[in-house]
């Protein structure tokens, strides 16, 4: 996933995926958006999302395992305008 670095929209919602969402996605420096939500992530956000500058839009509401703290990172990304991280 980190080989798509030209990549502006990453939608992965609503696939059964597992395991810990992959750090190699802060790679990925052309993205405005990510939505992970509505799969069976575990672990917590990484902080490797706060690398992303051109972010502004983040899903990962409904991922039951994900779990942690909000990453300070995230509270600096100055063109984040949504997130949604309930579960």
């Amino acid at each position: 996933i980190g080989h798509l670095e030209s990549m502006s929209f990453l939608r992965l919602d609503s696939n059964g995926f597992t395991g810990q969402i992959p750090t190699e996605v802060a790679k990925m420096t052309k993205l405005h958006q990510i939505h992970l939500q509505n799969n069976k992530f575990t672990g917590g956000i990484p902080t490797e999302i706060g690398k992303l500058k051109n972010l502004e839009d983040l899903r990962t509401y409904d991922n039951l395992e994900l779990g942690g703290t909000i990453p300070d990172e995230l509270w600096t990304m100055t063109n984040l305008q949504k997130i949604y991280i309930w579960n």
